[in-house]
């Protein structure tokens, strides 16, 4: 950002920050920001299934103030709460960084979960599917997912 002329360069943060530039990864790009945030990434390289993620800035909020972030603003980051792949866990994004095997056990159960809902699937429209001559209603794919550990409750 200082090549370009910025003075400052800003906070990369998760969205319950809520200040800088927040993490907010719906897929498509706001049509305004938070009063607070100078930006938003809202799609990552795993959605958009390329090297690269998008965001959108206020380029009018960039201007040339040089606020350094307090320590107060620092603690808030480091303090913000994540929750783990499988929703099973939430610690503190310097907690995830210094147990980085934790974070990956977590993304390796949910894979396992997820692996589990689309076999379940799969003998569900199977077996209804063959009794529906090949054609599944709206109420036939709901009834599927509820009857899948993809329903949460």
């Amino acid at each position: 950002m200082h090549a370009n002329g910025y003075v400052r360069a800003y906070a990369y943060v998760p969205q319950s920050a809520g200040f800088d530039w927040i993490a907010r990864w719906t897929g498509v790009a706001p049509t305004f920001l938070p009063s607070t945030c100078i930006g938003q990434q809202f799609a990552s390289d795993h959605i958009l299934g390329k090297p690269f993620d998008l965001s959108v800035f206020d380029a009018r909020l960039l201007g040339d103030d040089d606020m350094a972030l307090t320590p107060a603003d620092v603690d808030l980051i480091w303090a913000n709460r994540i929750d783990s792949p499988d929703g099973k866990q939430q610690h503190t994004a310097a907690y995830w960084l210094e147990h980085p095997n934790e974070m990956l056990l977590s993304v390796q159960n949910h894979i396992t979960s997820i692996e589990t809902a689309i076999g379940q699937l799969q003998d569900a429209v199977a077996a209804l599917g063959s009794g529906a001559g090949g054609a599944l209603t709206r109420t036939d794919v709901l009834n599927i997912i509820n009857a899948t550990s993809l329903h949460s409750g």
